[in-house]
């Protein structure tokens, strides 16, 4: 096959520590975390436009035809394996080496200087760290949001003369900071003083629901059901689940129902009521455009949102409630296809029969995005 010459940043990213993680905690829960580390990888490649061409196993070898790109998915990769696990209690780091130069390409792979470069800064970087050629510091000029800081020359093993590296010095985001097409908007209020511990225990069911946050940023619509005796600590978990998906960057609602309070439609009161407070602007005069007012009918504030939000119709009572459900699930879809969405229905088990059946309306009619709908109820 022909070969061809370009220019290119070629970046190398490396799962610190990937065989100590394997040992402690065991082989099925390790697949499981590195399945994570791919995903959260390849989310801030396609973000970035990098052409990945190499998997080494516990990282990746990827090209970039602007230097400035390479060292903005380089920051971006650091920034969200620290978010995503700053309050795990399995932490997963990274290290990036990035160098830039004419790589000679042939079968999709790309051989040269820029390619050992990247390795042999990889090597030498420390967790959470990015360290860069000269000249991929020279080609990137200034990054928004990162900067370089000479670390001295260094022996780099095939390279015959030492070479000066560059760090590249990051910020975490901010709670309030959107990254990679993600939206962020805040916890709700029963989440926001919960503390940001490791949890210990139910290890199955953790993983459970991390894979269900990995399937729905797929596309694949989740429904998973907590379901235990009072006091098992299904809330809890569930309080758990609502923290990892925050801070994977999803958009978390969270609704509950009350033993002594029969409300019709109570959780979804929340969770409708939020979805509007926070959902972007955009995204909802498009919503009301299609949907109108109805949703009006749970959420009290869709008029302070969508002025020009129609009133909901009036008809016989199993129209509106068919018209409410549809407009329900318009909105779980229309935001869920802009940005990941939990959503928390908590001690269903005291639910009207109302929100039953607007709970199975949407498990039927809501498809293809991301969305979880996590329900905690008592054993029967």
């Amino acid at each position: 096959m022909a070969e061809s010459v370009e220019l290119a940043t070629i970046w190398l990213v490396d799962l610190v520590g990937s065989t100590r993680l394997a040992t402690s905690v065991g082989p099925a829960r390790a697949d499981e975390l590195q399945d994570e580390f791919f995903a959260l990888l390849r989310e801030a490649i396609e973000a970035s436009g990098g052409k990945e061409f190499k998997n080494t196993g516990d990282g990746l070898f990827v090209a970039f035809a602007s230097a400035s790109a390479a060292v903005k998915c380089a920051v971006l990769t650091q920034q969200l394996f620290e978010r995503r696990y700053r309050s795990a209690e399995q932490q997963l780091h990274v290290r990036i080496g990035l160098g830039t130069g004419e790589s000679t390409i042939k079968d999709g792979d790309y051989f040269g200087m820029p390619s050992i470069e990247a390795a042999r800064l990889c090597d030498k970087a420390p967790a959470d760290g990015i360290l860069a050629s000269p000249m991929t510091k020279m080609a990137a000029g200034r990054v928004e949001g990162a900067r370089f800081e000479s670390v001295g020359e260094l022996e780099l093993k095939g390279i015959p003369e030492p070479v000066e590296a560059f760090s590249v010095v990051w910020e975490p985001l901010e709670p309030e900071q959107a990254d990679a097409g993600v939206g962020r908007w805040p916890l709700p209020e029963a989440l926001r003083g919960v503390p940001r511990i490791a949890y210990v225990g139910r290890a199955a069911g953790r993983g459970t629901l991390e894979r269900s946050r990995a399937l729905a940023r797929s596309g694949a619509r989740q429904v998973v059901l907590l379901s235990g005796e009072p006091g098992i600590g299904k809330t809890r978990l569930a309080a758990y689940s609502a923290l990892g998906a925050n801070a994977d960057g999803f958009g978390v609602c969270w609704g509950a129902c009350s033993e002594d309070l029969a409300v019709p439609y109570e959780p979804w009161i929340a969770v409708c009521s939020q979805l509007v407070e926070h959902a972007p602007e955009a995204v909802l005069n498009d919503y009301a455009e299609r949907y109108g007012g109805e949703v009006g009918r749970l959420a009290r504030n869709l008029g302070r949102r969508v002025a020009e939000a129609s009133a909901p119709e009036s008809s016989d009572p199993e129209t509106e409630r068919f018209l409410l459900f549809q407009a329900v699930a318009g909105l779980l879809r229309d935001v869920a296809q802009t940005f990941p969405l939990l959503v928390v229905l908590d001690d269903f088990h005291w639910a009207d029969a109302q929100s039953v059946a607007l709970l199975k309306h949407v498990a039927r009619s809501v498809e293809h995005c991301a969305l979880v709908v996590l329900v905690t109820c008592g054993a029967t």
